[in-house]
């Protein structure tokens, strides 16, 4: 803006719009219009009449990325976040919640690999990764989806010898496939054309079946049903029947 001075050779003038950070610069001009004098720029800081100090600059808008590979029950799957912020890496903690879990994680120079719990079940799962901000930096939130699969299961059966018509024991040993993971849930093991149903604890069952009315050579069929979060399986083995 244009001003002249007055007989004291001093001038006010009224700045508009937005001052916090503003800078101003005063120029002398002579008749032809030429600067003759300028002064050094001055940045304006404009405080809070209800507060004491400076007010506060603010704060930078987060962007929040999020990924994650297919998941498999019984193991810890990996979301990979990232946050920036004015083109740059942000700081502070990272939150996803889904599937009744919750989980926290630090960034390190705006990144972070999340580790979920293993026991997040089957299915489609919804995941809502937030970034909880920082004193220079607003929060932002994103979702993702995450597909779950059921675990595939191993399945054992140990049997000794049989006796004809009397009753003996097989012994059945369910895990989720590439963990230490105990199965839970029904088998079926059937010999013959008799079946008996048993429920896993801790992932073994002893089961107690009806003795072949003939020696010989029998086959035994051991069935994990399977449960929500895993798959079936079944394994077929030969029992020796002596008289």
């Amino acid at each position: 803006m244009l001003a002249e001075a007055g007989t004291s050779g001093t001038f006010t003038f009224t700045a508009a719009g937005p001052l916090n950070g503003s800078q101003f610069q005063v120029k002398l001009y002579d008749d032809a219009h030429t600067v003759v004098a300028e002064s050094a720029p001055v940045t304006l800081v404009v405080e809070d009449h209800d507060s004491v100090g400076p007010v506060a600059p603010a704060k930078s808008d987060s962007s929040i990325t999020a990924s994650a590979a297919k998941a498999v029950y019984g193991r810890a799957a990996s979301v990979a976040v990232k946050v920036s912020a004015g083109g740059r890496p942000a700081t502070g903690q990272i939150r996803v919640t889904g599937g009744g879990k919750t989980v926290t994680a630090s960034l390190t120079a705006g990144a972070v690999a999340v580790r979920l719990p293993a026991t997040l079940a089957a299915g489609q799962r919804t995941l809502t990764i937030a970034y909880l901000g920082s004193a220079a930096t607003n929060p932002s939130s994103t979702t993702l989806r995450l597909q779950v699969a059921k675990a595939t299961t191993s399945i054992k059966v140990v049997a000794k010898n049989a006796t004809a018509n009397k009753r003996f024991k097989a012994t059945v040993t369910v895990r989720l496939t590439g963990t230490a993971t105990k199965a839970r849930g029904k088998l079926r093991v059937t010999i013959g054309k008799k079946s008996v149903t048993a429920k896993l604890k801790n992932g073994r069952a002893s089961v107690a079946l009806p003795g072949p009315t003939k020696p010989g050579t029998v086959t035994l069929r051991a069935k994990f049903l399977g449960n929500p979060n895993a798959k079936a399986a079944s394994q077929t083995i030969k029992v020796k029947v002596r008289r």
